[in-house]
Order: structure tokens, then C-alpha cells, then sequence
């Protein structure tokens, strides 16, 4: 990745300044958890969750493997006390298939029980989970039913329809790619599908490369 930066002409020793500066900003909300929750005050764990999902990219970059997934790790625990399913992809990140699929499923059953009354706003993130789901081998859980596991799925994906055309994230992708690419990603899947759901979020990620080089030249100019 640090290849990566030089080609966009990145300064990585600024990266990793700015990655100290997150991660101190991260640990000095989460050191606070406790009283946050006790007063129900979301922003400063909502920061802290930003702050090491920051924190985490910047290591990424700098090729620090093992930080970065201590990292996104701190950020998937606050986003569980957020009770956001965004959760599940940041322990995916954080290398923890355990977690992930434990977050997501948990987010699955929340979103149902809440009968359309779930936060509209953590209702998008949804899609996350939709994707650790429809990739969880099903002999590692064996308590669970395959019939109601896949109603249960097809549930959320149905509710999700309505925001179709909604972007999430940074590069903007609508949340229909991402239904997409988890029904795609489900047991017994054509692989030549799933590589075919995959080409919106290819094309974003190259748009968005694309973009910065341009920056990068114009800057150098």
C-alpha cells in the first residue's frame, strides 16, 4: 500500500501522524464508555468509532497489518454500542469471522423484531450484514435452520428494496449493488455472477483512483 500512497503522492509520514492523532482521539472517547452510556450520550462513541475506523485505513496504508486490525476492532466495538450493523463489516475487517457473523446476526434479528420501527438511519447499513450473512458457512452454525436463515435474509433484503437507489458509504454505491452482491454471494452462487455484482464497486474504487491521480498531477503541476 505504501506504493500505492507514493503513486498519489501521499506524504505517508503526515498519514502517520494523523494515524496517532486518531487513534488517540479514539482511545480518549472509548476510555470514557461507561459514562457515555450510563448518560445515553451516542455522539462521543459515534466519534471514537470514526476516529479508529480512521485510524485503521492510515495503518492499512502504511502497511501495518496487525495495527490496523486492532484497530478496526476498537471501531467494531463501538459501533456495537451503537448498536449499528456496521459493526459486522468492521470485524471483518479487524480479521475476526467469529465477531462478524455474531454482529451481524444479531443485527439481523434486531432489525426484524423491530417490525419497521428500526433507526432509519443504521436501516441502509443493513447491507453489511446481508453480506457476512450470505458468506457464513452454515455447518459452523449447526443450531441454526437454513430454511429460517434464509427468510430471515430475504426479510431484510425485501425491507432494503426501498432504499434501492440510496448511495452508502464514500464512494457513494447505491444500495442496490450490495443487495445484489449478497444474493449473489449465497450458498451455491455462480461464481461468474458474483463477479458481475462486483464490477459497481470495482468501478467506484477505480473512479475514485483515478480522481486522486488527477489530483496528485494537478498538484505537482
Amino acid at each position: 500500500m505504501k506504493e500505492v500512497a507514493k503513486e498519489l503522492g501521499i506524504d505517508v509520514e503526515l498519514v502517520a501522524r494523523d494515524l496517532a492523532f486518531y487513534r488517540g482521539v479514539g482511545t480518549g472517547y472509548w476510555s470514557h464508555i461507561g459514562q457515555y452510556l450510563e448518560r445515553r450520550s451516542w455522539e462521543p462513541i459515534a466519534y471514537a468509532a470514526t476516529a479508529f475506523r480512521r485510524a485503521a485505513s492510515h495503518a492499512l496504508l502504511l502497511d501495518d497489518a496487525g495495527l490496523a486490525a486492532e484497530l478496526f476492532g476498537n471501531s467494531a466495538k463501538c459501533y456495537e454500542a451503537l448498536h449499528r450493523p456496521y459493526s459486522a463489516m468492521m470485524w471483518t475487517l479487524a480479521r475476526n469471522v467469529d465477531l462478524a457473523s455474531a454482529s451481524s446476526d444479531r443485527s439481523v434479528f434486531e432489525f426484524i423484531a423491530s417490525e419497521g420501527k428500526y433507526q432509519s438511519e443504521g436501516s441502509g447499513q443493513m447491507v453489511y450484514s446481508l453480506l457476512v450473512e450470505s458468506v457464513t458457512d452454515l455447518e459452523e452454525q449447526p443450531l441454526d435452520n437454513p430454511q429460517a436463515r434464509t427468510r430471515r435474509l430475504r426479510t431484510v433484503a425485501g425491507e432494503l428494496k426501498a432504499f434501492s437507489t440510496t448511495p452508502l458509504g464514500m464512494m457513494g454505491i447505491p444500495i442496490a449493488s450490495y443487495l445484489g452482491l449478497a444474493n449473489s454471494m449465497q450458498e451455491g452462487a455462480d461464481t461468474s455472477e458474483t463477479e458481475y455484482h462486483l464490477l459497481p464497486f470495482l468501478n467506484a474504487y477505480e473512479v475514485a483512483m483515478s480522481t486522486a491521480r488527477s489530483k496528485a498531477r494537478a498538484g505537482c503541476a
